[in-house]
């Protein structure tokens, strides 16, 4: 018993913000009970365990931990060990009255640790050695999970501790005089015969080992192995070859570890001494292969025995087994064709530039001293040993994960094709470097199955590890698998194959040794630049002919040798050989033909998506149509193998020019496409609830017909980085082409990495612009606007709504109607707008003079810039496309590459993208006036820049009251954002600050669109509705409001009408208030409720309003059960997203039913029309 205060800690290392301090006082600490003791009486109890204690400080961090220890009770320089306390003593003294949970604490997977005196070490758990049975490494695994990051083990006499925290690791790295390596014992030990002092085995204490490692290791540069790259190349494409006719023309399923273990050991044997092995050529393995695998298998066995070891070989001796004779025989074998191949190299010094050679010729820089012939014998099998095993089991498992992981196989088949297409079918060094997906592919690979699993160093002196003290002699087993499966650091599921991990921004981002793949410390792996060139070599070239698929009867198994991991694929039939791989070459690849090119839009974006890779398909040979999905709502869509569809969803619903095919697809037989490949490519806002849903839908509909698809479908987010969302979407959807059907490289790199389009208009000088000829213009101007389906309308009054204070104009805008005009409105449609471009952006494109004039000097006449311009979008944001041919159009070196850096898809191109143009709202007018070398054809221009895109408007006025009319609400965008340099400028939207400028009696172009969806009043007047908006959001609800009083002045029976409207200030902008009260009176209204976010003392929201105002929630529950209320809701989408989830409040508190139950019933609302929303933004 301790008379000092004790201070025990509960520490979970799996969980660190479980991790508490408990203050025990003055009570004395009983014998230890071991955790996997306290886990098994719990288990055998049938007890679960507790993770929560009252009165208990959290700390998120051990060293947090030991600073309040420090800090609050007066020790310095606490250490803490996972050293258990009794439970019962812990509660009793720390946890008053809560005796009752003593077996949930003995239950818990926790370990205790204590700061009283004298209990400085770490427990050993008894009998843990045959947990480790029959592959330690592997058992660890499990081991982890009880114990967590670091804990004892018992390997036989010596003491172990196995780590795998990354910053614990971090600090036995830094305490190189505390721990070395030494391989006088364990699998290592055994191959000493032909290893020696090689640096795979040599001692830390070992002078040669520094030797060596100074010789080698420039050699192993970046830089220096670009000499190796052909080397590489030649020998796997041999391996190609033999995979082409030995099992790809027999359509035979093979062994990938066996074939992977071929190719590294030709080239490691090539590249290290010059010696061919011939191993992908030849049947039968090469002698000096077959005897290395029996020291291997030999090692591997005597170290598994341990000290029964000796026993075992008695037995081998006494029934003539003859192993050690064997063993001398390989050893002789190996040392004998090593030393051969060292007299060679010194009897011809200059036929030879490999690392046999470097070491012969080559001085260590501190010494002055070469390298003795035994030990250059010994580093050659070291070569031989280490430098084709890792790596041939890294390429088996990055096979396999590239055939079990589809999206991966796309993103890396894009990148390597592009790098083929560049080199014209071969990789050099550079090449090599453009492989970064590939890279990360490997290492994400290595990460969830490291081939090296597990490396030891001993401790040299007592020290302390964190807070754990580590006696000399202990063996420190860093685990390779838990490292890279710590949660903490690579997040809850850390199983999951995602080599995103491995890009530039996050492996910035952890802890330096939470990837330990190679190794750590001056004894990390010297050749892990070779084995990452090799394999970015070998996978791309593989990939680049062939397509990986696992045969039916394959099961990867793990297997660890000499602690390396490997792939073992085992068949279910044990009559044939163990082959488990099929590939596909370009036999099986399609003929390029006719291909359907569909959209679905409102707006006009998803067309653009499909023109483009109608353009891409053109250089492909590729026959594209393009159409509307309507267009094709008929037998037509079934005379295509090839069909791509892009679309949108507007409120969940199809677009205007989809209905008829959403309607007509539905009713289809099952296999009416079970021959054809699609695509599809779903683009609409992500903030919305309904975002991919007819996308979805039409997926699900073709592979109901058969149809199989050719890539995951695209999504793409308007409301985000949408050019950056296409362009992967499209990157990996014309890899996957060019792979699926037969298509040279050179080909596929035109839209791979594709060009600006063609200069096909061309601009001709009509002369000085007169009165006359401007009349002219105008005329025909308007001529082609209604040939377009723009007409001509008069705006006939103009009343701004708000008051001062208000932080957003919103106008009253009346148009009169042309005779022209093709559609009559109804209440709820939309009116599209045609902006026109403000004189400043078009003055950023003239008076830098970037548009080159020719030679006639457009823009110097009189022809007002407007009339050039009008129809095109210069206020959107520059894809990368029109980047590119920006680039194109200067001379200037610094800003040719900065525009080739926005327009590039690495990394560095997307991070300054997101800066530069994202993030800042730049338009393409900015870009062009910020370049000022710019030089650009006026035709090119207008052939690459996109076409200005109507703007869509809800009517805020009814034909039943005004019918030569139309009235426009609209509130002006004008919003603060900070440019490239960081300052303050104002966002004026174009449509809406367009609008709010135009004059009485002036022109405006514009189309009646119909709403085309369920957005409506109810078809039965009597039927109740409820009105949900929010700012100018109530222009569709004020024409809803005029319809009904329209209807009520013929005399038709009206149901009631509830408008909940959201606004900031009564005295600001409370639009159209004084009509809002006579509709009130007339009864066209029966209730009005507002939620004003910016009067009184407390801030109200419609969605707030709806759940807090009692008999306001219990109206809309009645309305909504029992009386068939209808829902129209218009505003922005996270307006529509919150009001749904008080209607979701609302269903749960008045009908009990759960969220989930909840969420179905407002879904079937909306499945029924009787909950209907039109949102933006």
């Amino acid at each position: 018993m301790s008379a000092s205060p004790v201070y025990v800690a509960i520490i979970n290392n799996n969980l660190p913000s479980q991790s508490i301090l408990i203050d025990v006082g003055s009570e004395g600490v009983a014998p230890p009970t071991f955790p996997h003791q306290a886990q098994a009486q719990a288990q055998t109890q049938g007890e679960k365990p507790a993770l929560g204690y009252s009165g208990a400080r959290i700390f998120h961090d051990l060293t947090s931990l030991l600073q309040c220890i420090e800090t609050e009770f007066g020790i310095a320089n606490p250490r803490l060990t996972p050293y258990p306390v009794d439970p019962s003593l812990l509660l009793k003294s720390a946890l008053d009255n809560q005796a009752d949970r003593v077996s949930d604490l003995k239950a818990s997977n926790l370990w205790f640790a204590s700061g009283s005196p004298g209990r400085h070490q770490l427990p050993l758990p008894p009998g843990n050695v045959l947990d480790l049975l029959p592959a330690p490494a592997l058992a660890m695994i499990d081991l982890n999970h009880k114990y967590g990051h670091f804990f004892p083990v018992s390997l036989g006499p010596r003491p172990a501790v196995v780590v795998s925290d990354p910053y614990l690791i971090e600090e036995i790295m830094k305490q190189e005089d505390c721990f070395g390596k030494f391989t006088n014992a364990g699998p290592l030990h055994y191959l000493k015969p032909v290893t020696g002092n090689g640096l795979f085995t040599a001692n830390d204490d070992d002078p040669v080992w520094g030797m060596a490692h100074r010789i080698l290791l420039p050699a192993f540069s970046v830089k220096s192995l670009g000499s190796a790259v052909p080397l590489m190349n030649q020998q796997t494409k041999l391996l190609v070859e033999a995979f082409r006719t030995r099992f790809l023309e027999k359509d035979e399923t093979f062994d990938i570890s066996e074939w992977m273990s071929k190719v590294t050991l030709d080239i490691v044997s090539l590249f290290g001494f010059s010696y061919e092995l011939n191993s992908i050529s030849s049947a039968e393995q090469h002698p000096f292969v077959k005897h290395m695998v029996f020291l291997f298998e030999y090692a591997m066995t005597k170290n598994k025995l341990g000290p029964l070891s000796g026993i075992a070989d008695g037995i081998d001796w006494f029934t003539g087994g003859n192993k050690e004779q064997k063993v001398q025989e390989a050893v002789t074998f190996i040392m004998s064709t090593v030393n051969e191949v060292i007299k060679e190299h010194q009897a011809d010094p200059d036929k030879y530039s490999d690392m046999c050679s470097r070491m012969l010729k080559t001085e260590d820089p501190e010494t002055g001293l070469k390298l003795s012939e035994e030990n250059i014998a010994f580093q050659i099998v070291t070569f031989m040993i280490a430098g084709h095993e890792t790596t041939s089991s890294l390429l088996a498992w990055t096979i396999y994960m590239i055939a079990t992981h589809p999206e991966v196989e796309q993103k890396l088949r894009y990148e390597i094709e592009t790098v083929f297409a560049k080199g014209n079918g071969n990789i050099d060094e550079k090449s090599v470097g453009e492989l970064k997906y590939t890279l990360a592919v490997l290492k994400e690979t290595l990460r969830v199955y490291s081939s090296a699993p597990l490396f030891t160093k001993q401790c040299t002196r007592d020290t302390f590890v964190g807070p754990y003290l580590i006696k000399k002699d202990t063996s420190i087993l860093f685990h390779t698998i838990n490292t890279h499966r710590n949660q903490a650091v690579w997040g809850a599921n850390p199983e999951v194959f995602n080599p995103d991990n491995f890009l530039p921004q996050n492996e910035s981002k952890r802890p330096q040794y939470s990837y330990i793949a190679f190794g750590t410390g001056p004894r990390a792996c010297i050749g892990s630049q070779f084995a990452l060139i090799e394999a970015r070599i070998v996978i791309a070239h593989l990939l680049h002919n062939f397509k990986f698929t696992i045969s039916d009867d394959a099961e990867p198994v793990l297997q660890v040798k000499l602690a390396l991991l490997t792939l073992d694929l085992d068949t279910a039939k044990p009559a044939s050989s163990n082959r488990s791989f099929v590939i596909q070459s370009e036999a099986d690849r399609l003929d390029v033909g006719e291909v359907l090119v569909l959209f679905g839009t409102n707006m006009g974006t998803s067309e653009d998506v499909a023109r483009n890779i109608a353009d891409s398909a053109v250089k492909l040979g590729f026959k594209p149509t393009v159409a509307s999905l309507d267009t094709y709502a008929n037998e037509k869509l079934f005379g295509f193998k090839f069909v791509i569809v892009a679309t949108s969803t507007y409120n969940g619903n199809p677009p205007d020019n989809a209905k008829k095919f959403a309607k007509w697809i539905s009713a289809q037989g099952q296999s009416s496409l079970k021959d054809t490949i699609f695509a599809i490519y779903g683009v609409g806002n992500k903030q919305w609830k309904t975002y991919q849903d007819f996308p979805r839908f039409v997926e699900t509909s073709l592979v109901n017909l058969g149809a199989t698809p050719l890539l995951e479908r695209g999504a793409g987010d308007v409301d985000g980085d949408f050019d950056t969302d296409t362009l992967k979407w499209t990157s990996l959807f014309w890899a996957s082409v060019a792979y699926t059907f037969k298509i040279s490289g050179s080909d596929a790199s035109n839209v791979v990495d594709p060009s600006p389009a063609s200069n096909s208009i061309e601009v001709t000088w009509a002369g000085k612009a007169t009165d006359a000829f401007l009349q002219n213009f105008q005329n025909s101007d308007n001529n082609i606007s209604s040939h377009l389906g723009r007409f001509r309308y008069i705006v006939k009054s103009k009343t701004l709504l708000t008051k001062p204070g208000a932080v957003k104009d919103a106008w009253s805008i009346v148009l009169e109607i042309p005779a022209s005009e093709t559609n009559k409105y109804t209440a709820g449609d939309h009116f599209e707008v045609y902006p026109r471009n403000t004189e400043e952006d078009i003055v950023k494109l003239s008076n830098t003079n970037s548009i080159a004039k020719r030679e006639l000097q457009i823009f110097d006449t009189e022809i007002p810039l407007r009339y050039v311009f009008n129809g095109v979008d210069i206020r959107t944001a520059p894809t990368r496309n029109f980047l590119k041919f920006l680039s194109g159009c200067t001379e200037c070196p610094p800003e040719k590459n900065a525009l080739l850096l926005l327009a590039g898809t690495d990394e560095a191109s997307l991070r300054a993208y997101t800066e530069q143009i994202a993030k800042t709202k730049a338009s393409i007018a900015d870009v062009i006036e910020r370049f000022k070398s710019l030089r650009i054809p006026l035709g090119q221009f207008l052939e690459n820049v996109p076409l200005q895109k109507p703007r869509l408007y809800s009517i805020a006025s009814s034909n039943l009251i005004t019918p030569t009319t139309v009235e426009l609400c609209i509130g002006v965008l004008n919003e603060e954002h900070h440019d490239l340099k960081g300052q303050s400028v104002v966002y004026k939207g174009l449509s809406s600050n367009f609008l709010a400028g135009l004059e009485v009696g002036g022109p405006l172009l514009g189309h009646i669109r119909p709403h085309g969806s369920a957005f409506k009043l109810p078809e039965d007047p009597k039927a109740p509705i409820v009105l949900v908006c929010a700012g100018t959001g109530f222009a569709p609800m004020r024409s809803f409001l005029e319809e009904r009083k329209g209807l009520k002045q013929k005399g038709v029976e009206l149901g009631e009408a509830t408008l909940i409207f959201g606004c900031r200030h009564p005295d600001q902008d409370a639009l159209y208030s004084s009509e809002l009260q006579a509709h009130l009176e007339s009864g066209v209204l029966t209730r009005l409720e507002y939620a004003f976010s910016r009067f009184g003392g407390q801030k109200e929201y419609v969605q707030t309003l709806i759940v807090n105002k009692t008999d306001l929630a219990e109206q809309l529950w009645t309305g909504i059960s029992s009386r068939g209320a209808h829902i129209l809701l218009c505003g922005s989408t996270a307006l529509g997203t919150a009001v749904r989830e008080s209607f979701v409040k609302i269903v749960e508190r008045f009908d009990g039913r759960g969220k989930e139950r909840a969420e179905q019933y407002i879904a079937a609302l909306a499945e029924a029309g009787r909950y209907v929303v039109d949102v933006w933004g």
